[in-house]
């Protein structure tokens, strides 16, 4: 992998929102976002433009407050949802 960069960062109430690019080399660009340092999505794109073309449309409807996150669960994850993981 070749490195990844910060894209965008949103802040949305008490929430801060993180989007990021990272470069696949042949495999393509992976956009991630993450909600409080969560990892909320990530997906694949042939190109940078694709990959900032979604990050900018997220943006939008993350500051209109209609987020649409595929993917397990609900959106948006309650704070009461974080389970703890068993201490080893």
């Amino acid at each position: 992998m070749s490195g990844s960069k910060l894209l965008v960062t949103v802040e949305h109430g008490q929430d801060v929102y993180r989007c990021e690019l990272c470069d696949l080399d042949v495999y393509g660009i992976e956009c991630q976002w993450s909600l409080n340092g969560v990892l909320l999505q990530t997906r694949r794109f042939t190109s940078a433009g694709l990959a900032v073309q979604w990050a900018e449309e997220q943006r939008r409807a993350i500051l209109a407050g209609i987020v649409k996150w595929s993917g397990p669960g609900p959106w948006p994850p309650r704070r009461d949802d974080v389970r703890a993981r068993p201490s080893r």
